[in-house]
């Protein structure tokens, strides 16, 4: 059976939001915090029209970043 790429996405989104973002500070709606949950992370993460998946993502790979600066130091290289 042939996957639907957007179909694939959603899933790969909703995984993220789930397993990967595991909450937030300093969100924002007006001046008012916006308290984390999963279910709001996957409506947003799984939005089309949401830049924030770029947010998240960005996150991701300074997370990436730094474990693999950590690595690298604790094998002296």
């Amino acid at each position: 059976k042939k996957v639907n790429p957007e179909e694939a996405r959603k899933v790969h989104l909703s995984v993220m939001a789930e397993h990967v973002l595991l909450g937030w500070r300093n969100v924002k709606d007006g001046k008012k915090d916006v308290p984390y949950t999963v279910e709001l992370a996957r409506d947003w993460m799984t939005n089309p029209l949401s830049e924030f998946v770029e947010f998240v993502d960005y996150a991701v790979s300074q997370v990436d970043a730094g474990i693999e600066e950590a690595v690298e130091e604790l094998a002296g290289n």
